[in-house]
C-alpha cells in the first residue's frame, strides 16, 4: 500500500525551504502516529489516550525513533537541494544572443549593390556567435530596369538551380564564413544545421555559431546570379556575442 505519493501533491523536493520542511515533518509524524493507532487500536475504541501494553510501547518507540533516523537524514539534503535550483543551466553565448542579450561587440558594414563581390566583415574567434540585421533604408536595385528588393529578397519562394545558393530565396541578404589563415569556408551552426554554405540574413538572421579552430571574417552577398546591373545598398549590423 503507497502511504505517501509526493508527486500527486506537488511536492518538489528541489525548492523544498526549511520551514515548509519542518512543517512536512510534523505532518508525518502525525500520519505515523494515526497508522499505528489504525493498526493497534480497536476500531470500538477510537481513544488515542488508551493505556497501551508493554510490548505496543516498544514498537511506538522504535516506530518513532526510525522517524526521527528519516527525518535527520532528510533535513540535510533537504536544505542543499533548496540552495541550488534544480533547473538552474549556464546561459552559453547561442542564449544570449537567442535572447536578445546585450552584445559583447558590433561590426557594421554596407552591401554596395554595384560591387559584384559583396562585402566582408571581421573579425571572429572560435565559438563566437553572432546575428545580422539590416536597417529600414536598405534596398538593392536588382536590373537596369529598377526593379528593388529588400533584403528579404522574394520571401516564400525557393531560388532553384544556377542561383548562388538554390535552396534559399532569390534576392535574399545571405552569409558565408571564412578561415583567415586559410581562406576556407567555415562552418556556420544554427543549432540544427551546421555546413559551410550560404546562409540567410535577410532583414534578420538567426543566431549563428562559428565553428572555425581560427579567426575567421563573414562575406555578405545577395543570392542573385547576375550582380553587375544591381544599385542601391544594404547597411548591416552585426552583433557578435564572445564565449565566457
Amino acid at each position: 500500500m503507497t502511504i505517501f505519493d509526493p508527486a500527486p501533491h506537488g511536492f518538489d523536493f528541489a525548492y523544498v525551504p526549511p520551514a515548509r520542511f519542518w512543517r512536512t515533518a510534523q505532518l508525518l509524524d502525525r500520519l505515523a502516529w494515526t497508522l499505528f493507532w489504525r493498526a493497534v487500536v480497536p476500531e470500538s475504541r477510537p481513544d488515542p489516550l488508551i493505556q497501551f501494553s508493554e510490548a505496543d510501547k516498544e514498537i511506538t518507540m522504535k516506530a518513532r525513533r526510525l522517524l526521527a533516523a528519516a527525518l535527520a537524514l532528510g533535513l540535510p539534503l533537504a536544505a542543499g537541494f533548496a540552495t541550488v535550483p534544480a533547473s538552474a543551466t549556464v546561459r552559453t553565448p547561442f542564449h544570449h544572443c537567442d535572447g536578445g542579450d546585450a552584445p559583447d561587440r558590433v561590426l557594421r558594414a554596407t552591401l554596395d549593390g554595384e560591387d559584384p563581390r559583396g562585402v566582408s566583415v571581421g573579425t571572429l574567434v572560435p565559438g563566437d556567435v553572432f546575428s545580422a540585421r539590416t536597417d529600414d533604408f536598405s534596398i538593392l536595385r536588382i536590373d537596369w530596369w529598377g526593379t528593388q528588393k529588400d533584403p528579404d529578397g522574394d520571401e516564400g519562394r525557393i531560388a532553384g538551380p544556377g542561383w548562388p545558393a538554390p535552396t534559399l530565396a532569390p534576392y535574399v541578404l545571405m552569409v558565408k564564413a571564412f578561415s583567415q589563415v586559410t581562406n576556407r569556408p567555415i562552418r556556420l551552426d544554427d543549432g540544427e544545421v551546421s555546413t559551410t554554405a550560404w546562409r540567410p540574413v535577410g532583414s534578420n538572421s538567426p543566431c549563428y555559431i562559428y565553428r572555425g579552430s581560427s579567426n575567421g571574417r563573414l562575406r555578405f552577398q545577395v543570392n542573385d546570379p547576375k550582380r553587375d546591373d544591381n544599385g542601391g545598398q544594404e547597411n548591416i549590423t552585426v552583433l557578435v556575442f564572445h564565449r565566457p
